[in-house]
């Protein structure tokens, strides 16, 4: 569970996990790493939103707690960015 919640769960659920490093929670360094490989040419990459159907997909699996890879789904740096 990520989303909805408080941060402190958050990061605490994500601890349990192991997937937490220097504070930061997985989700957050996944989002950053993918923007900064694939967005940063993007112009209004923070202020256009993306896809509904990615966002709320990309949703689902990080409240499970599952890890991947982005660069392996179909989503795009607008949509991890709204993420």
């Amino acid at each position: 569970m990520t989303f909805g919640f408080p941060l402190e769960q958050v990061l605490q659920n994500w601890t349990t996990y192991g997937k937490v490093v220097d504070d930061i929670p997985f989700i957050v360094r996944k989002c950053v790493q993918f923007i900064e490989e694939k967005g940063l040419e993007e112009e209004g990459i923070y202020r256009l939103s993306g896809s509904v159907a990615q966002v709320r997909q990309l949703k689902e699996r990080f409240d499970c707690c599952e890890v991947f890879n982005l660069n392996d789904t179909q989503a795009d740096c607008f949509s991890v960015a709204s993420l």
